[in-house]
């Protein structure tokens, strides 16, 4: 048998619920609030600190492939989460299909492994920028942002 001495809470799916709080209606939306506030903070540091390491990795990836005789053309960052991200790299489509790509692919890969973490990840992707290669498709995709030292647009 229901206690009639509680405050009914009308929840508009049921009507069968009601407070254990006896009158006191505890201020939920200013712990929300102060909760969701400093959680963007943490967020936005960790985003920032990411970003800033996406971008120095991705230097050392270029420097791997320029080390195999591959010249990159454009990076492209794609921020999955907070903690994840993908970076694009293009190139001709004759480094693209030359062996070194390869070995490079392995250096790089081993670079990826041996910076994953639980607050960090990136993964790296290569394409050839041929006449047909889509910078509105790229950008569909999520890749938003470019790296700097590659800009050649």
């Amino acid at each position: 048998m229901a206690n009639t001495s509680k405050k009914k809470i009308l929840n508009p799916k049921n009507d069968l619920w009601v407070s254990n709080f006896r009158g006191k209606s505890p201020d939920y939306r200013k712990g929300y609030l102060a909760g969701k506030e400093s959680n963007m903070a943490t967020i936005n540091a960790l985003l920032e600190k990411n970003t800033s390491l996406a971008a120095d990795y991705t230097s050392r990836a270029i420097e791997i492939l320029r080390s195999f005789g591959i010249s990159p053309i454009d990076a492209y960052l794609k921020i999955n989460r907070a903690s994840h991200m993908n970076v694009l790299i293009t190139m001709s489509e004759t480094d693209y299909l030359s062996q070194n790509l390869i070995s490079a692919i392995d250096s790089i890969s081993t670079l990826e492994d041996s910076v994953q973490s639980e607050l960090f990840g990136i993964t790296y992707s290569f394409t050839d920028k041929s006449e047909f290669f889509d910078h509105t498709a790229v950008n569909s995709d999520g890749f938003s942002y470019k790296h700097k030292t590659l800009i050649s647009d």
